[in-house]
């Protein structure tokens, strides 16, 4: 049994070592899909012989002139080696080998072990208010296994913080503007500057926003009532604009009617009295010339009357006639009404009671 563990624990130390060496350090690192030369650091000459290895196997072999294994345009013309669009396959160890014209081995050239990766991705930056404190997190579309982070606030880099998550408190960066860096041996991206906000200016002691909200449904609610007077009162003054409109309409008519029978009155009173006028002025001379007719026949005449001649109303007056005094105005047809109302009727006699006599 103890022989049996001896060999379990002697073949896991060398299954170790074994996973070590397939993961060596990195003398150079290269983008997948980039180009990239491996460097002879020898002189070379048209009489040496070269050959490349990769991971111990022959990839190129050129004997002075002659190409033996390989492409021309595999190599530069100091003898680098040329890798163009390098793939992750094209990671691990390159050697080199030169013979001189003898056949005799060049030594202490250098071996470069090739590390192949890919570029990191663009880099993100989410924040999120957790109580009083601000996280920040660095993100990127893919996973980058051999990439470092960053942390920049306010354009300077953030020392012993290479982690993907930031924490601060929020009162303490509340202005201040925060990135991330990711990068690795062949690229890196930086994300745009973010300020957090979960610290909200107040005002009178409640968030800003939530009163400016407030103050702005207020101010619509006061011009909407300011408006719904405005329009009660310009619909009140035009109905008072009316009724006022109608009522001096309705006196006009009232007065006019007034006047319209006042003036009828009017008319009627003084045709009245125009005919009063005429029928005193119609009998008197007529009346006159009869009794002057009556005074100029003889006595003891007892044959017929002479006929009277027919006189004009209103004979022409001659030149040196006195005009006729203007007719008086008519009268108030109240005083027309008391002139035609009868005389009052006698009251009887009070008797009046004696004292006796003594």
């Amino acid at each position: 049994m103890a022989a049996v563990s001896t060999i379990a624990l002697l073949l896991l130390l060398c299954s170790c070592s074994g996973v070590a060496s397939t993961d060596p350090a990195c003398d150079a690192h290269v983008a997948t899909g980039r180009n990239f030369a491996v460097s002879l650091n020898y002189t070379l000459t048209n009489k040496d012989d070269l050959r490349w290895k990769h991971n111990g196997m022959e990839i190129f072999h050129q004997r002075q002139t002659v190409m033996v294994n390989g492409n021309r345009d595999s190599i530069y013309e100091n003898g680098s080696l040329k890798l163009t669009r390098v793939k992750k396959s094209n990671a691990g160890n390159y050697t080199p080998e030169v013979y001189d014209e003898n056949g005799r081995h060049k030594p202490y050239l250098k071996k470069t072990v090739l590390c192949v990766i890919d570029a990191v991705s663009r880099a993100g930056l989410r924040k999120k208010c957790l109580g009083s404190n601000v996280t920040f997190t660095c993100v990127s579309a893919q996973s980058n296994k051999d990439a470092t982070i960053e942390w920049i606030q306010n354009g300077k880099v953030v020392k012993g913080e290479n982690r993907s998550t930031l924490v601060r408190l929020a009162e303490d960066v509340k202005e201040d503007s925060f990135q991330c860096k990711i990068s690795n041996p062949v690229s890196s991206s930086t994300s745009e500057a973010v300020t957090q906000d979960c610290v909200r200016p107040s005002l009178f002691g409640l968030d800003f926003w939530i009163m400016v909200s407030i103050l702005a449904g207020g101010g619509g609610l006061v011009l909407l009532l300011i408006i719904t007077v405005i329009v009660c009162c310009i619909r009140n003054s035009r109905k008072k604009r009316a009724r006022v409109k109608d009522e001096e309409e309705l006196r006009l008519g009232w007065s006019q009617n007034q006047q319209q029978q006042q003036l009828q009155k009017q008319q009627y009173h003084q045709q009245r009295q125009q005919q009063h006028h005429r029928h005193q002025h119609g009998n008197s001379p007529s009346h006159h010339q009869h009794h002057h007719c009556h005074q100029q026949l003889p006595a003891g005449n007892t044959g017929p009357r002479p006929q009277r001649k027919k006189q004009p109303r209103n004979p022409q007056r001659s030149e040196g006639q006195p005009q006729p005094l203007p007719q008086r105005p008519a009268q108030n047809p109240r005083q027309a009404n008391n002139e035609e109302h009868p005389p009052p009727l006698p009251q009887p006699r009070k008797t009046i009671s004696r004292a006796p006599k003594v």
